[in-house]
């Protein structure tokens, strides 16, 4: 696998917000996997509008037959939104695996 890439929606007055990082696994046997990488979010929730976000992960050439993705959610809205405290919506749109040697779509 050359690269990995996960792209989230943000549009906060929704209460949609990206994920706060993306973790990209990867396994062999589809049962134990092992962190690939970890991409922070540099977005800040306050962002206003509609906001697609790629999170990508370089990898090189890495081996692997399962890929897993864990987006951490923010969890409720900020005490600074108007929904303060309800549940902040996660929002994944495509996942891209792209192969060594292929050009991404």
């Amino acid at each position: 696998i050359e690269s990995l890439h996960a792209t989230f929606l943000q549009t906060q007055r929704s209460w949609i917000f990206l994920p706060t990082q993306v973790r990209f696994l990867i396994s062999q046997d589809g049962r134990v996997f092992e962190q690939a990488a970890v991409v922070e979010n540099p977005v800040s929730p306050r962002e206003d509008g509609a906001i697609i976000h790629e999170f990508a992960a370089p990898l090189r050439g890495v081996s692997a037959r399962f890929v897993r993705i864990e987006a951490a959610n923010l969890g409720q809205c900020p005490n600074w939104h108007p929904g303060a405290g309800g549940k902040a919506w996660l929002f994944a749109d495509e996942v891209v695996v792209t192969p060594v040697n292929e050009p991404r779509p």
